[in-house]
């Protein structure tokens, strides 16, 4: 199974009506930062590390490929557990 975040993090209908013109955006640096239509959403820091890594993605990656990436030192099955835990 892939995992993926869509690379802008934008979610404007495709149809171009907005509704609203600020979309989800995600700012990494001087700290994590996402909002919503131009509110703060609270992000677990356990998700913040796989959001910013999914951020950066051109195309969906599978599970195995994305813990082994975020938690390089762990066993496989400790890697994934962690993931599953983020998700």
């Amino acid at each position: 199974m892939a995992i993926g975040l869509q690379h802008h993090l934008d979610h404007r209908k495709p149809n171009g009506d907005d509704g609203d013109a600020r979309p989800i955006r995600l700012a990494l640096l001087n700290g994590f930062e996402l909002t919503n239509r131009g509110l703060h959403v609270d992000i677990p820091l356990s998700a913040q590390r796989l959001l910013a890594f999914l951020a950066f993605q051109e195309r969906p990656l599978l599970r195995l490929h994305v813990a082994g990436n975020l938690w390089p030192d762990s066993p496989e099955a400790r890697a994934t557990a962690n993931l599953r835990s983020s998700l």
